[in-house]
C-alpha cells in the first residue's frame, strides 16, 4: 500500500505542475492581450488628437482669413471722414458677425480636441491634449475677442512661443517609440 501512494503523489505533482504552467501560460496571453489592446487604443487616441487639433488649427485659419476678409471689405467705407455713423456701426456689425461666426465654428471644433478619449494611465497623452488646447485657445485669441468684446486682443508672442514650445515637446514625447 506503501508503495502505491507513493506512486500516485509524483503525479499528483506532476498535474500540479502542469496546472501552475496551464495558469502562466494563460496570464502570459492575457497581459500580451492586453498590452497589443492599449497599443491599438493609443495609437487610435493619437490619430484622433492628432486629426481633432489639424481641424480645429484649420478652422482658427479660415477664421482669420474671414475675418480678415470681411474687414478689408468693409474698411474702405468705414474709414471714410463722409460715412455716416450709423453705416460705419454696421460695417463694424459686418467685422463682429464674421468673427461670431467663426469663434462658434472654433469652439465646435475645439471641443472635439477635448472629447479624445483617453486612458488614465496615458499621461503623455493627456499632456499632448492639454497642450493641443492651450495653445489653439491662444491662437483663437483674437477673433474670440472680437466676437465678443468688439475689439481684437491677441495674446502676447512670448505666451504664444511658450506654448507652441510645450505643444511641439508634448508631440515629440507622445510619438518615440517606447
Amino acid at each position: 500500500m506503501e508503495s502505491l501512494e507513493q506512486g500516485h503523489e509524483p503525479r499528483q505533482q506532476a498535474g500540479l505542475r502542469l496546472a501552475l504552467v496551464g495558469v502562466l501560460v494563460a496570464g502570459l496571453a492575457v497581459s500580451a492581450l492586453v498590452w497589443v489592446a492599449d497599443a491599438r487604443w493609443r495609437a487610435n487616441a493619437t490619430a484622433d488628437l492628432a486629426l481633432a487639433f489639424d481641424e480645429t488649427l484649420s478652422a482658427v485659419e479660415i477664421a482669420e482669413r474671414r475675418v480678415q476678409s470681411v474687414a478689408e471689405y468693409a474698411r474702405p467705407a468705414r474709414d471714410r471722414a463722409d460715412v455716416d455713423p450709423s453705416v460705419r456701426e454696421s460695417l463694424d456689425d459686418l467685422v463682429r458677425d464674421a468673427a461670431s461666426d467663426s469663434a462658434a465654428d472654433i469652439a465646435a471644433q475645439r471641443s472635439r480636441v477635448d472629447a479624445v478619449r483617453l486612458l488614465p494611465w496615458h499621461a503623455d497623452l493627456q499632456l499632448a491634449r492639454d497642450q493641443a488646447g492651450a495653445w489653439l485657445d491662444l491662437r483663437a485669441t483674437g477673433i474670440v475677442s472680437l466676437a465678443t468684446t468688439g475689439r481684437t486682443e491677441y495674446a502676447p508672442r512670448e505666451q504664444l512661443d511658450t506654448a507652441r514650445t510645450a505643444l511641439r515637446d508634448a508631440w515629440e514625447a507622445i510619438s518615440r517609440p517606447e
